[in-house]
């Protein structure tokens, strides 16, 4: 076994171990997208990774790369902006119940105060 653990072996995602086994695969004789595919499973995503070993076989693999990490980024930013909605409302529906906890314990301060003027 050598000095060097693979990112299985640590039972991690480990990006500078993964770069390394990425690495490790093209000198090899693997192409770009094979080694992302075999030693990069969970990063940057799965289906990223099938489309770069499909793309790794074409002439413009740049053009391509840019064009799938654009889209990426799109439906990861719009994953983001429906968690940032929901934790948005969220947020608002808590603020509604504080206010009407902080008006509810008003009225019963009042109601008390109104009873020990009475006596």
């Amino acid at each position: 076994m050598s000095n060097n653990p693979s990112a299985t072996q640590l039972g991690q995602t480990v990006p500078w171990v993964l770069m390394a086994d990425i690495r490790r695969g093209m000198l090899n004789g693997q192409d770009f997208g094979e080694a992302l595919h075999i030693n990069g499973r969970t990063w940057p995503d799965y289906k990223m990774n099938l489309s770069v070993k499909i793309f790794a076989r074409t002439q413009d693999l740049s053009r391509q790369l840019a064009r799938l990490a654009q889209d990426w980024l799109n439906l990861n930013q719009e994953k983001i902006e429906q968690r940032m909605a929901t934790a948005r409302n969220v947020s608002l529906v808590l603020v509604f119940f504080v206010i009407i906890a902080i008006v509810a314990g008003m009225y019963s301060v009042q109601g008390q105060i109104s009873e020990s003027v009475q006596q």
